[in-house]
């Protein structure tokens, strides 16, 4: 039998015998593309050229993989049970309390000055609904609208938040949207990037992620959600590493247009 847990926000905690590890270890490992060229270099040449997401030593997974591991174990016909972790729950819960008609009643009461579009409304709701989401978000779809609803109801029950962007003009456009969605930014977000102090003493922090993926774990504790603007970049290793360090942060969302 096959126990899954959360350990934390970041990894699952995986308890099998060794063979499903060592199965495990094979199946959730990948070929870089220009492998063969970074071999070539002095190094590199011990490396053979893959890179590897779960610890058959430590049996940690990526809370993100869930849905991927328990597809393999019923695919391969392995008995398996879900742990409930009495601080971080359990991976892949839902939120049932949130319901459509409860999102757009909340929306309408934030009193933007438009009418959210259906597939808005469709976006917050399985954000909310289901605390862990890749949202495709094209130019001209209302991105910093679904975000800012995100902040707002987060807020609502005291969730500290952190927004990681990509440049400096995307954290001061995203800070101009909030305004003009009516809100007092002011009061609640604190910018970071290049100049600017490094503190995570307001309730939503938005940020380039160069500015704070050197930061110390510390820094990051105290968030309960992470919202990343052009998340198909995320592979890089320090935004992997920003990641890593929100140990608490169960509510997570990225945003793409592509």
């Amino acid at each position: 039998m096959t126990i899954i847990e959360k350990k934390n926000e970041v990894y699952l905690r995986i308890r099998t015998e060794l063979h499903i590890h060592q199965e495990l270890a094979e199946y959730f490992s990948f070929e870089v593309p220009e492998a063969k060229f970074l071999q070539k270099q002095r190094r590199y040449k011990r490396w053979d050229g893959r890179i590897r997401l779960y610890s058959p030593g430590t049996g940690e997974l990526h809370v993100g993989l869930f849905h991927y591991l328990t597809e393999w174990l019923q695919q391969n016909n392995y008995d398996y049970t879900v742990e409930d972790s009495k601080y971080y729950g359990t991976p892949g819960e839902e939120d049932v309390g949130v319901s459509p008609e409860a999102v757009a009643g909340f929306v309408r009461s934030l009193g933007v000055p438009f009418k959210a579009r259906d597939y808005q409304l469709q976006s917050i709701y399985r954000a909310l609904r289901h605390h862990r989401r890749l949202l495709l978000s094209p130019t001209g779809s209302g991105k910093s609208f679904i975000i800012y609803c995100l902040v707002r109801w987060h807020l609502q029950r005291n969730r500290e938040i952190l927004i990681v962007v990509p440049t400096t003009s995307l954290v001061e456009q995203l800070y101009k949207d909030f305004e003009d969605y009516g809100w007092d930014a002011e009061s609640y977000c604190h910018k970071i990037y290049s100049g600017r102090e490094k503190t995570n003493k307001y309730s939503v922090t938005i940020t380039t992620w160069q500015s704070i993926y050197k930061l110390e774990r510390s820094f990051f504790e105290s968030y309960g959600v992470v919202i990343g603007d052009e998340a198909h970049l995320f592979k890089s290793k320090s935004l992997i590493e920003i990641m890593t360090k929100l140990h608490h942060a169960k509510y997570r969302f990225g945003f793409t247009g592509t």
